[in-house]
């Protein structure tokens, strides 16, 4: 009986455990979601010899042809700003991004 009454027990805070900490993952259908995949798609081959993780700021439009065309990297690495930019410039993306805004900012994470 003081197996069952443990068992129960280990049940009830397993069961509160997940009900208090619910998954915040992003749905599939996010078009930001699939846009990030789609650009961590294009940009995780690199070859540079890297010290540290770098964060690079690019501002960049979507034409009608929905390719990115890259106005700004953010970086005095002029390597890594030759990379975005031959990895992202006039790439075709797939999402369909809101037509609306006209320029977008996105930050950048390369790791060493």
């Amino acid at each position: 009986m003081k197996k069952l009454n443990l068992f129960v027990l280990l049940m009830a805070f397993s069961i509160g455990s997940v009900m208090a900490f619910p998954t915040t993952e992003k749905s599939i259908d996010d078009p930001r979601a699939v846009f990030s995949k789609e650009i961590a798609n294009l940009i995780s081959l690199h070859k540079m010899e890297l010290d540290k993780d770098l964060v690079v700021i690019v501002k960049f439009v979507v034409n009608k042809e929905n390719e990115i065309v890259i106005l700004t990297v953010d970086t005095e690495d002029s390597e890594v700003k030759s990379f975005v930019k031959s990895a992202l410039n006039y790439k075709k993306v797939k999402t369909e991004l809101d037509e609306t805004v006209k320029e977008y900012t996105l930050p950048l994470r390369i790791k060493a």
